[in-house]
């Protein structure tokens, strides 16, 4: 008798749902660690389900979107929810968020830019497998074609690139640039490229906050970077408004020249995305890096993993053209030693710059239409991580199923 009202009680404080729920979330953990996701978190509220994840193994965010909504759709115990919530973030602030419908046809998904969430500050303090550091290698390369007489000029090597999350949003960073070759400083053969730390703010929920303090030596500068981004009509438009003030630094017999803080930056960017194609249209205005004052106008496009852009400024009485490339290193591969804390870049990225008056190397002369390279940018942090990106994926890959 006494073994019977053993069991029955056993029975009434046990939690049949408890168990699945915890047999469901170390489940999503562990096949999402073993698919080199980080800062994983799962929590349950009701019938949502929500996931948040940083896809730092892989090259392209929607696949790696795409390969976690797979894990979990097919996770045992996910008929007892009706709504999926999926968060990427970077250096622990949310980037994008995509709502799937669990009980609708196709598991209907919507995607929506969000640097907040209500939830988050709480599952900050139980993620699993939390990168704090990352090493990353890259490949610098600048080369100036000169006039029809002169031949070009370039320089290239692997430059070293060091991050260390101080909290979620500090990141404190350091680049070193070690030449192979180098011919607009043959008796240089480091230079430090970037160092400093960056602090990304959530202002609201579609506007975000990100400062850069420190030596920016790739632009040969000193001083205090703003971008501030705010996203608009379901995504649709972004107005990004880029501050600065600088100093001229230089890198010369081992030790660092510099001037007093001299040159401000102001550049506003009205950018409009556009799913049906994949692109991006963006008019811009300000004034630029050495006191010139302009516009310009950019288109950009993905194809899958690779994104072109061109971009065309005129300030300072000078036309200036640009071609940006944004290419992945090694395409269609996941990025297992990334998730590690060490290994190349995502992506390769160069810039071609075409100037209307001379393409002469002269290091006198300042360069008109100048947006400086700091050292963790708000493209880097994003990446493909656009709801108009992740629509136009989602929809291209549906078709191609049915096909």
């Amino acid at each position: 008798m006494s073994y019977f009202f053993c069991i029955c009680i056993l029975f009434i404080i046990s939690d049949p749902c408890m168990a699945t729920e915890n047999n469901l979330i170390e489940n999503i953990i562990q096949k999402s660690t073993e698919a080199t996701y980080r800062d994983i978190c799962v929590t349950v509220k009701g019938e949502t389900l929500t996931v948040t994840y940083w896809p730092i193994g892989f090259r392209n965010e929607f696949t790696a979107y795409s390969e976690l909504k797979k894990i979990i759709t097919t996770s045992k115990f996910i008929n007892n929810f009706k709504t999926l919530e999926l968060i990427q973030v970077s250096w622990g602030v949310p980037v994008l968020k995509s709502v799937i419908e669990l009980d609708k046809k196709d598991t209907a998904q919507t995607f929506k830019t969000g640097f907040t969430h209500d939830s988050f500050p709480a599952q900050q303090k139980s993620h699993h497998n939390s990168r704090k550091f990352l090493l990353q290698f890259d490949l610098p390369l600048s080369i100036n074609f000169g006039g029809f007489e002169d031949s070009f000029i370039f320089k290239t090597g692997l430059r070293s690139d060091l991050r260390y999350l101080v909290y979620p949003g500090m990141i404190a960073y350091g680049q070193i640039d070690l030449y192979a070759y180098n011919e607009y400083q043959p008796s240089n053969w480091y230079k430090p490229a970037n160092l400093g730390f960056v602090l990304l703010k959530p202002v609201w929920e579609n506007v975000l906050s990100m400062t850069n303090i420190g030596l920016f030596a790739y632009n040969d500068l000193y001083g205090f970077d703003e971008e501030i981004v705010y996203y608009f009509l379901n995504d649709r438009y972004s107005f990004k408004l880029h501050l600065g003030t600088y100093g001229d630094l230089w890198f010369y017999d081992n030790r660092f020249i510099y001037n007093k803080i001299n040159k401000n930056l102001i550049i506003g960017k009205l950018t409009s995305y556009h799913s049906v194609y994949d692109c991006s249209l963006k008019f811009e205005f300000g004034r630029f890096l050495n006191g010139d004052e302009g516009s310009g106008i950019g288109i950009s496009r993905i194809f899958h993993e690779i994104e072109i852009g061109l971009i065309g400024r005129y300030s300072g009485g000078e036309f200036n053209g640009f071609i940006d490339f944004s290419v992945p290193l090694f395409p269609q591969k996941r990025n297992s030693m990334v998730s590690r804390g060490i290994g190349p870049v995502k992506r390769l990225e160069y810039t071609y710059r075409y100037n209307s008056k001379t393409m002469n190397y002269d290091p006198t002369v300042k360069p008109k239409a100048v947006e400086p390279i700091v050292g963790i940018n708000f493209r880097e942090i994003q990446g493909f991580s656009r709801s108009e990106h992740f629509i136009y994926s989602s929809r291209f890959n549906k078709c191609t199923m049915h096909e």
